[in-house]
């Protein structure tokens, strides 16, 4: 079970992006796309690029939107390791009590982390793709980045401050919201969304 769960934890970032993204799938407009980059590339030769990096289309991409205000509440991790209560040894918690919010780009919430400690956690909450379904059904991807009080030894930290950044692919029906977060260390997390503004 545990090496199926790897598996499953490498590939469904691509998974997602083969079968959600635009660029991959055939919801796109070919003609509408080359021409957009053809007036990107006419104005680019028109002026000059004074910021360097800043301007190029990839930092825009990754810089993204604020992600859509919202309150959080409830979390659930899934360790592909199998150390987890759901799906292994149950060294590690799995219920993580999330109680937090996303404001104008910016998060901030408490949770009861995998050692089963208290955690508070500040940081950025970017949206850099939303696709409307239909008018309630909306998917998004973006990015959470911040810093983490309360891993204390469990995680490198200075101050008992640690680091964190992690994708995030959220389904919204109209203002009720499901996040799943893929945490880097091999972590799969689940939490409820409630969308104060709708987008």
């Amino acid at each position: 079970m545990g090496q199926f769960m790897k598996v499953l934890f490498y590939l469904l970032p691509v998974l997602l992006l083969v079968t959600v993204f635009p660029v991959f799938g055939s919801a796109m407009d070919i003609d509408s796309y080359k021409r957009s980059n053809y007036q990107a590339v006419k104005v680019q030769e028109e002026i000059p690029d004074e910021n360097g990096w800043l301007d190029s289309e990839w930092w825009r991409f990754i810089q993204g939107k604020p992600a859509v205000d919202s309150l959080h509440l409830g979390m659930w991790s899934l360790h592909l390791d199998g150390s987890g209560e759901f799906f292994g040894t149950g060294r590690n918690n799995d219920h993580n009590h999330l109680i937090g919010f996303q404001y104008n780009g910016f998060n901030a919430g408490t949770f009861i982390n995998s050692h089963s400690d208290r955690t508070f956690s500040a940081g950025l909450s970017r949206e850099v793709y939303s696709k409307q379904y239909s008018p309630d059904l909306r998917f998004d991807a973006g990015y959470r980045l911040g810093l983490l009080y309360g891993y204390y030894d469990n995680l490198p930290s200075i101050l008992n401050l640690s680091a964190y950044a992690m994708p995030v692919f959220g389904l919204s029906w109209k203002r009720v919201g499901l996040d799943i977060g893929v945490v880097p260390i091999g972590v799969l997390t689940l939490n409820f969304r409630i969308d104060i503004d709708k987008r």
